[in-house]
Parts: C-alpha cells; structure tokens; sequence
C-alpha cells in the first residue's frame, strides 16, 4: 500500500501544471538572452585588447613635420576649422621618419621610399628621399630625416612614405606605409613676416612723428608766451 500511495505521488507531481505565468517565463528568457549578449560583448573586447602574436617582424612608422611656422592646434579653435600644419615658402622644414620593429624577429632590407615630398611642390635640401635603413632588430627603432622647401603657396598634399622590409619568415618583401597623406599650408614669406613681425621700426617712426607732434605746437606755444611776456614787461617799464 505505501509502495502504491508513493508511485501515485510521484504521478501527480509529473502531471502537475507549472506554476509560472507567461510573462515570468518571458522575462527569464529575455534576462539569458542578455546575458548571452553581454558575455559575447565582453569577450569581443578581450580578443580587441590582446595584441596579435606576430611571429616574424612587424615594422610601424611614423613620419613626422618639424620646424614649421605654424604648429597644428590640438583642437580647432572654430567648428569645421581643418588643421593643418604651416610652413613658409623657401623655408626649410624637417621630415622625421621613425620606424620601431613590433615583431619577434629582425626586419631586414629595410627602405624608405619618399614620394609625397619628391613632387613638384617642395625641394628637397638635405638628405634623400629614399634610403636604405639596413636590418631592425626586435624592439628597436630607426630614425630617419630630411630637410625640405615648399616651392609655391598654398594648400600642398603629401602621400603617405612607402617602407617595404623582410620579416624573417616569409621571402617576400612586405610594404607598409607612414601616416595618412597630409595637408600642408604654405605662405609666403611676406604674408609670415606680417602676421609674426614685432614692426619695431614702424612703432619708432610713429613714437617719433607723435613726438615731433606733440612737441612742436608745446615749443611754439612757450616761445610765443616768452615773447609776450617780456614785451608786456617793457611796456610797463
């Protein structure tokens, strides 16, 4: 009998209806999905955060403007202001080429290639706008520079340098490039000089021409007033 009253327990319990309304189970249902979606996010991110293993060498580059007659401003100082760095024509400004080997093995025939700088808008001073490096080691970094002239006025762009290497794994060269092409504007010399000049010469030429203003008129007044003076004295003598 208490085997019989335990299988007719155990049968009411399976056949006995969930307790749960439709809408709790929609709830933990959208409650797994969110979860599921926040660990996939976050899990996107980890694989985002961890640097690629990179078994042969990896070259990064950077090219770099300095010396200019005007340094782009972090941040515009008006919305939709472009920024641009300044030079002035038939000044020289340097080109700073930087390359650091990211990789696991040596980068070797290792050369620049400059072609943003070799058109016919700037003259080159100094240096040479392609070069062999040499081999990179693991972790180091290559400096390279040039010393360039804008040739005309105006709104200049430059294509990004051209660096090809070895990485020690694969016969092939690899190529990579600097920075993304970038806006230069020239002016003429005339135009900097205006814009940054103190004008000493033309302040003192001013000063002076007030002076003589100022003055004059005051000398002729005193002399008049002397000579009247004096002339009032006799008079009364």
């Amino acid at each position: 009998r208490k085997r019989f009253q335990s299988l007719l327990t155990d049968t009411n319990k399976k056949e006995r209806p969930s307790t749960k309304s439709p809408t709790t189970m929609r709830l933990q249902v959208l409650a797994w999905l969110a979860l599921t979606l926040i660990a996939a996010v976050a899990a996107q991110e980890s694989a985002e955060d961890t640097p690629p293993t990179r078994e042969g060498a990896f070259l990064a580059v950077a090219r770099d403007l300095k010396g200019l007659a005007v340094e782009p401003a972090p941040v515009p100082m008006y919305p939709g202001d472009l920024i641009f760095p300044g030079v002035v024509q038939n000044r020289n400004f340097t080109v700073q080429y930087e390359l650091v080997n990211m990789g696991k093995m040596p980068a070797t025939e290792v050369t620049i290639a400059e072609s943003g700088f070799a058109g016919g808008a700037f003259r080159l001073v100094e240096g040479a706008y392609s070069v062999k490096v040499g081999e990179i080691e693991p972790g180091q970094t290559r400096t390279h520079t040039i010393v360039v002239q804008a040739k005309r006025q105006g709104y200049l762009e430059t294509s990004p340098a051209k660096v090809t290497y070895k990485d020690g794994v694969s016969d092939k060269a690899k190529t990579t490039t600097s920075t993304n092409s970038v806006y230069i504007i020239s002016e003429s010399e005339k135009s900097y000089l205006q814009r940054t000049d103190l004008h000493l010469i033309d302040w003192a030429v001013i000063l002076g021409l007030s002076a003589v203003l100022t003055l004059g008129p005051y000398s002729i007044y005193s002399s008049t007033k002397s000579a009247l003076q004096s002339s009032s004295a006799k008079k009364t003598q």
